[in-house]
């Protein structure tokens, strides 16, 4: 079976420009989530106020944590199976009061809180636009207006997806959560995720909650000599644990090495599964926008990930990240107050909710792009929110980007993860996951089409297929695999 005759077959269309049209309707599964009520969220998940939750933290006590043994599980009815999600790992007092004291600072400056609301497993707190914690972390005196250059690339992703099809805002979705609280926030408010003692003390250290793993494909890029030399397989060293993460990061990938101002992707969103009982840690599928390298690589990066020690559960959410020094620092889903969010309805870790029919794609669009030394997120035409400036300390992001990455990644100790929706691109009796729409803004500001080029760290595990293009959608690859423990 040809590719094009399998991207066919899966979109139920008989042509590749008609894509667009599945994936708009499946966009609006994706925005429904809020809708979806947490059946599936663990038995001891409690709302709290805030005020209370407040309470909880100044009152938590070391020995309550560092003494626990064993894995609190979370029974998950999508996968009808059991997952480890919480056990607690912190190793020491003082690893714990960094973790506590962490909490406390990102409210410390906060004055009002609204209301706070629970979509999933996900607490929101309501809280002033100009009381973010990444404002006062920087000495931001003002958040960012919108710039009147993010209007091309929004209306153009209005134009892909379509007028009806929505973005991460869920502007559909129910007005109440189970308890009775709004789903969003007032004008002038944003909802600021909220971290948990529980899903902090699953690492051994902050540090270890906030970054990410090291991946073959990054090490590859920060032995780069020159910047724009090209990646082979060949290229690869076998990565290190980071910092007590217990786990290495493989994958599939399409990468470009251009100077670049940020780019767009239509990913599928699929529910890979993460079998923790035998190693496996998390699954990705997302976009990198990179410069620098060594010490100095810097990322932004976006997507779905399945990760049940730091999401509580074995769905999908989307993620936002980012780091200033090859992951010494950085984090997920602002955890770390390093994002400023503009809109009252954007939920960073949200869970996504792929589509039930093999026929139509749930897609997750997204942009980044870069004004001014401020990295602009938007899904579909929709802006988010911006990873300021102040947060790369005039790094190489400050002023472009040199590397674009798609692609999926797992992480695991002795086994790794599913990928994608687990299919090989490779395998004509399975239709693989894929990501669609891939362009990047050139210096000038020019939407430009991507030309990637593949990298498979553990090919027998992972793999890509493409990239081919289309007048419409300008290009898209397939990607994913089954994973397992021979992924060496």
């Amino acid at each position: 079976m040809s590719h094009k005759s399998r991207l066919n077959s899966y979109t139920d269309h008989p042509n590749i420009t008609t894509l667009i049209q599945r994936v708009a309707i499946g966009l609006a599964l994706v925005i429904s989530i809020p809708g979806r009520q947490a059946s599936a969220q663990s038995e001891d998940t409690k709302f709290l106020l805030y005020s209370d939750f407040l309470t909880n933290i100044r009152t938590a006590k070391a020995s309550d944590f560092v003494a626990q043994t064993g894995a609190k599980t979370t029974q998950v009815s999508l996968e009808s199976k059991t997952v480890s999600t919480s056990a607690s790992k912190v190793k020491s007092e003082a690893a714990f009061e960094e973790m506590r004291k962490a909490i406390l600072e990102r409210y410390s400056g906060i004055e009002t809180v609204n209301h706070t609301f629970m979509v999933g497993n996900q607490l929101y707190d309501c809280i002033p636009v100009n009381q973010q914690p990444t404002l006062r972390k920087y000495h931001i005196t003002k958040v960012a207006s919108v710039p009147p250059s993010l209007g091309p690339a929004a209306k153009q992703n209005q134009e892909l997806v379509g007028a009806d099809a929505g973005t991460l805002l869920a502007p559909s979705a129910p007005e109440f959560d189970q308890y009775g609280n709004p789903t969003h926030c007032n004008v002038n408010m944003i909802p600021l995720l909220r971290p948990s003692l529980e899903m902090m003390t699953a690492f051994p250290t902050l540090k270890d909650f906030y970054t990410k793993h090291p991946s073959a494909r990054q090490i590859a890029l920060s032995k780069q000599q020159p910047t724009n030399a090209v990646l082979t397989n060949a290229s690869f060293q076998p990565p290190v644990s980071a910092s007590g993460n217990d786990g290495l990061t493989k994958g599939a990938y399409m990468y470009q090495t251009v100077d670049n101002l940020g780019g767009s992707t239509l990913i599928a969103v699929e529910n890979p599964e993460v079998n923790t009982a035998d190693g496996q840690i998390m699954s990705t599928s997302q976009v990198w926008f990179e410069a620098g390298m060594g010490d100095t690589l810097q990322t932004v990066e976006a997507g779905w990930a399945v990760d049940p020690r730091r999401l509580g559960d074995a769905k999908s959410h989307f993620f936002i990240y980012a780091t200033s020094d090859n992951n010494q620092t950085g984090c997920f889903n602002n955890l770390c107050n390093n994002f400023i969010q503009v809109n009252a309805f954007a939920l960073l870790g949200q869970e996504l909710n792929p589509s039930a029919n093999p026929d139509i794609a749930a897609v997750l669009p997204l942009t980044y792009m870069q004004v001014n030394g401020d990295w602009w997120l938007l899904s579909g035409p929709e802006p988010l929110g911006y990873f300021p400036k102040e947060s790369f300390n005039g790094g190489p992001l400050t002023r472009h980007a040199q590397q674009i990455t798609l692609g999926t990644e797992g992480t695991g100790s002795t086994s790794w993860p599913q990928e994608g929706n687990a299919c090989l691109p490779t395998d004509s009796d399975c239709s693989a996951s894929f990501q669609a729409n891939l362009q990047y803004i050139d210096p000038s500001g020019n939407m430009v089409p991507d030309k990637l080029s593949p990298i498979a760290t553990a090919s027998a595990c992972y793999d890509t297929d493409g990239p081919s293009t289309d007048e419409q959608i300008k290009g898209y690859f397939y990607v994913g695999g089954p994973g397992g423990p021979n992924c060496q």
